[in-house]
């Protein structure tokens, strides 16, 4: 729906598309968009989904990729004050279900048993990724301070917290079996 407003200035148009939705299988996206005023923008954007990964990306000769993700994101605010306060209009959350990622060609497998991530304005929270790399298990929490901002801006430092904790980590399985 586009709608140029009473005036038929950039000030009043608005771009409303009010429903989102697209499905393959199992899996879904729904959504909604709204922006109000070209000359400084406001957005109000809505997306939430569930993504089954075997969907998405079929089995080939050299990768496998199968679990599933369910995602929450919500933008909202004035484009010039999102700016300025580092793009803090932002929340969200996405959550990993049993994710195996097989690459055949490489002789690796990440296993992601259970994972989530947490996004509260200028604040990307991983607060727990349990899984296994060629099976050596391991745990991860993340911070990382105004991930957008630096996605937006390279030449924006990004600031974080990294914490991995493997319990046993046999760097020979980092390389590849030989090919016989």
């Amino acid at each position: 729906n586009y709608n140029n407003g009473e005036s038929h200035s950039p000030l009043t148009t608005a771009i409303v598309i009010d429903t989102l939705h697209a499905e393959m299988n199992q899996s879904y996206l729904d959504g909604r968009f709204k922006l109000k005023d070209l000359k400084d923008p406001v957005i109000d954007a809505h997306l939430n989904s569930f993504i089954d990964f075997s969907d998405v990306i079929h089995e080939s000769e050299s990768i496998i990729l199968t679990g599933s993700a369910d995602l929450d994101l919500k933008l909202k605010g004035r484009v010039s004050e999102l700016k300025k306060m580092h793009y803090s209009g932002y929340l969200g959350a996405a959550n990993l279900h049993n994710v195996k990622l097989r690459l055949k060609d490489k002789g690796y497998t990440i296993d992601l048993f259970k994972g989530s991530v947490v996004v509260t304005n200028h604040i990307l929270s991983i607060p727990d990724i349990s899984g296994a790399f060629n099976e050596a298990a391991f745990h991860c929490k993340v911070i990382i301070q105004n991930p957008l901002l630096h996605l937006v801006n390279p030449n924006e430092n990004l600031t974080g917290k990294l914490e991995l904790n493997i319990a046993e980590l046999d760097l020979t399985k980092l390389k590849p079996p030989s090919q016989s």
